[in-house]
């Protein structure tokens, strides 16, 4: 009944679940989340190069400014890099907003998968209706690098934030097999 709600449940009774077993799902859990950020985390470093090019050929002349197509071809490379970081590494967000349409129960990663897909719908909108979209809103302002940087991020946290749990565990057994 919880895990469709995106929680689970480990029972403490050595005799229902080995510590070994409760270890490996830990291991697996961490070797999950590090195949994520092995993804994310460089796509998000290449967005923030292209945020920065931006920013520094805008405001101040240090870096040209990109040419139209140089622009589309760098766009259609966010595009793709983020369908592949929300799909892959935002998936458990995604699911978030399932659990929430579905069960009506929020949590943190519903509200990040809601942030991130809506700027993932609205940059794919703007990409491919752009032309008959250009004299309602502005066209040229596309956020695929805030769905990568946000998930990047996340996952990262997350990842530290098991791996410490890890550690701290395996610190804490080894304390308690050294007896009184």
């Amino acid at each position: 009944k919880i895990k469709p709600l995106g929680y689970s449940l480990i029972l403490e009774k050595k005799t229902e679940i080995p510590e070994h077993h409760h270890h490996d799902l830990k291991a697996h859990e961490l070797y999950l989340l590090r195949k994520k950020i092995w993804l994310a985390l460089p796509l998000a470093g290449l967005s923030v190069l292209v945020m920065i090019w931006e920013i520094l050929s805008k405001n101040s002349q240090i870096l040209p400014m990109m040419s139209d197509s140089v622009s589309q071809i760098i766009n259609i490379i966010m595009a793709l890099a983020a369908t592949a970081v929300l799909f892959y590494s935002g998936r458990d967000y995604l699911l978030g907003i399932w659990r929430f349409v579905r069960y009506g129960k929020a949590n943190m990663d519903t509200l990040i998968g809601i942030g991130t897909l809506t700027a993932y719908l609205y940059s794919m909108v703007v990409t491919v209706f752009g032309s008959n979209l250009s004299q309602y809103i502005d066209v040229d302002q596309k956020y695929f690098d805030v769905t990568i940087v946000v998930i990047a991020l996340i996952t990262l946290g997350k990842y530290l934030e098991a791996r410490s749990k890890s550690q701290t565990g395996a610190a804490i057994a080894k304390l308690l097999s050294l007896g009184a």
